[in-house]
């Protein structure tokens, strides 16, 4: 089993590859400052491009890009964006998570409703202490909060994190909570892809353990089209309406 330092190790690595993909879909491609070091050695020769420093690549990167209408990875840009880390003065760290909602304990039990603010906790596990929901609307301000210390949030004990000693304990808790999670559901980090010839250009089919989603750009085009038309045709009766009263 996996411990917490490892899933953090590779939902980092998994971030890394996630921000050069979103860096090149979007053409931002100062943003690959953040995923490469200014001497990184890159080899584009196997695509036909080139080879060399980072700067060098960068540049061709901005340069050849462009020209072309789109890209493909074969990956899943899931990416990963932590509200804020606060550091404290003894090195420790708490992260936070905003809602302008009603958010609650949703991270516990064994299968939890939202295991967002575990997997957020498992990617910047590092001197963590605790973990909370920034709860930020015109009601009430307020933190939902697990941490192993009192006072580190206003107002707010120490939490009872499932009867453990430590927030790392939790942390454990959890990693071994996500990934038999993932079991269950089939989920195993893979994603295998499969031509079906029955499948228009265009478009594709999604399946899971317990589910599935089909995208159909027909389809698609004429719920576009019908809304399309809906619209145009409210116009002209109000605009029929409108002057049926300057008539009038």
């Amino acid at each position: 089993m996996l411990s917490h330092a490892e899933i953090s190790d590779r939902l980092e690595i998994q971030q890394l590859i996630v921000d050069y993909s979103t860096a090149i879909d979007t053409r931002h491609f100062d943003d690959l400052d953040a995923v490469f070091t200014q001497d990184a050695y890159i080899d584009y020769t196997a695509l036909g491009g080139i080879e060399g420093r980072y700067p060098e690549v960068k540049a061709w990167l901005a340069e050849v890009l462009p020209n072309f209408p789109m890209y493909a990875h074969m990956l899943g840009n899931f990416s990963v964006r932590i509200d804020r880390i606060d550091r404290l003065s003894d090195g420790a760290r708490l992260l936070i998570d905003y809602k302008t909602g009603a958010p609650s304990r949703d991270w516990q039990g064994e299968r939890p409703d939202n295991p967002q603010l575990p997997i957020y906790a498992l990617l910047h596990s590092k001197s963590l202490i605790a973990v909370a929901y920034g709860k930020i609307n015109a009601a009430e301000c307020a933190f939902i909060a697990e941490s192993e210390r009192n006072g580190v949030f206003p107002r707010k004990r120490a939490s009872r994190m499932e009867g453990l000693e430590s927030l790392a304990e939790l942390l454990d808790r959890w990693s071994e909570r996500i990934e038999r999670l993932a079991k269950q559901s089939g989920f195993a980090g893979r994603l295998v892809i499969l031509a079906e010839p029955e499948i228009e250009t265009g478009d594709c089919r999604i399946e899971w353990a317990d589910g599935g989603v089909v995208l159909e750009r027909a389809a698609i085009e004429a719920k576009i089209s019908e809304l399309v038309g809906r619209y145009m045709a409210s116009r002209g009766q109000a605009k029929t309406t409108a002057r049926g009263l300057n008539h009038g």
